[in-house]
């Protein structure tokens, strides 16, 4: 079973030569992390406890769509002995997505199997999703950089939600969480419409444009004078050369 620290900087399945390819991942996982907070995409989170049992429900921001528009659901669940930071970081974690690619990925089998997917939130996900091998994306059913997790995971480490000093911690009731998480089916369906609505909404805002622009053409056209109304201006004509007249030099008296 992991831990925060391995999900996020060296998950279970990569190898030891895989080294160069982990460090151009986080690289570009850290890209778009700090690319969400600078485009205005804000993260959701909700934070339950029992005893040294932390639950972090987190709303993780699309990346394809505009900000404050659509979010995945991420659930980490670890148990937490002294509170602090490093606790956190180093205690075995079970994990939950609905992002499409923890599914496609062979992400949520590896968890299954590996005994860290959270077991009350499975039914979230299609059974098939944990349960057969994925033999064709996943064929050695690794766990590598998931990106859903990383940036939920970063979100809370970075201190924008975990502090040991935190204390808006609701009671943990699994029924309140499974209440509120849309299944991958239900979710998928959402997002493919708001990607449908957004995608509609950009083709108008250019279609628009393209019209304004073609206006803005036309008047230009419609005012300037055509060719045959500007006025010839005639050649002028060639001046005769004139000749010289010298002045006669008066002689020196004598």
């Amino acid at each position: 079973m992991p831990n925060l620290f391995e999900l996020t900087a060296n998950p279970p399945g990569l190898g030891t030569g895989d080294v160069a390819s982990r460090v151009h991942i986080r690289r570009d996982l850290e890209r778009r992390f700090h690319e969400l907070l600078k485009n205005g995409k804000n993260f959701r989170f909700q934070a339950y406890q029992e005893g040294d049992l932390k639950v972090f429900h987190v709303q993780v921001p699309s990346e394809t769509l505009p900000a404050k528009t659509f979010w995945w659901d991420v659930v980490i669940e670890v148990r937490v002995s002294n509170g602090t930071k490093k606790s956190l970081m180093e205690n075995d974690v079970k994990v939950f997505s609905n992002n499409p690619a923890f599914i496609f990925t062979g992400y949520a089998h590896v968890s299954h199997k590996g005994g860290f997917l959270i077991d009350w939130l499975k039914d979230k996900l299609p059974k098939q999703s944990y349960e057969q091998d994925p033999s064709v994306r996943n064929p050695n059913s690794r766990m590598g950089f998931d990106k859903s997790l990383w940036f939920a995971i970063e979100w809370i480490i970075s201190g924008f939600l975990y502090k040991e000093d935190f204390a808006d911690w609701e009671e943990l009731d699994e029924r309140n969480i499974i209440r509120v998480i849309d299944s991958f089916q239900s979710i998928f369906r959402k997002y493919e419409a708001a990607s449908k609505k957004h995608k509609a909404k950009l083709a108008a805002t250019k279609r628009k444009k393209k019209k304004a622009l073609e206006a803005i053409r036309k008047r230009a056209k419609s005012t300037a004078k055509p060719a045959s109304s500007v006025r010839k201006v005639k050649a002028a004509k060639k001046v005769k050369r004139v000749r010289k007249v010298r002045a006669n030099k008066r002689k020196k008296r004598r």
